[in-house]
């Protein structure tokens, strides 16, 4: 076998998680250090206080319920009496 051929057979391992997308989740005290999510059965254990990365459904689901508190914070002080 060449040289050659042996280098065209190789081929490059990407790395699945470098496009995960990242987050921060702040700490809402100093013993909160990670929060649990659960999607279509599968857990995942995320640290708080730093920036992770997560994968991409992840990323998702904690936008959209991001979006939703500000949503809701926005109605309750529009309305507030």
């Amino acid at each position: 076998m060449s040289k050659k051929s042996v280098e065209e057979t190789k081929e490059v391992v990407k790395d699945p998680k470098a496009d995960w997308p990242t987050i921060f989740i702040p700490r809402r005290n100093k013993e909160d250090s990670q929060r649990m999510f659960s999607i279509n059965f599968k857990e995942y254990l995320v640290q708080t206080g730093k920036s992770v990365q997560v994968p991409p459904e992840l990323y998702e689901v904690y936008m959209n319920s991001v979006q939703a508190e500000e949503t809701r914070d926005n109605y309750e002080t529009a309305n507030q009496q």
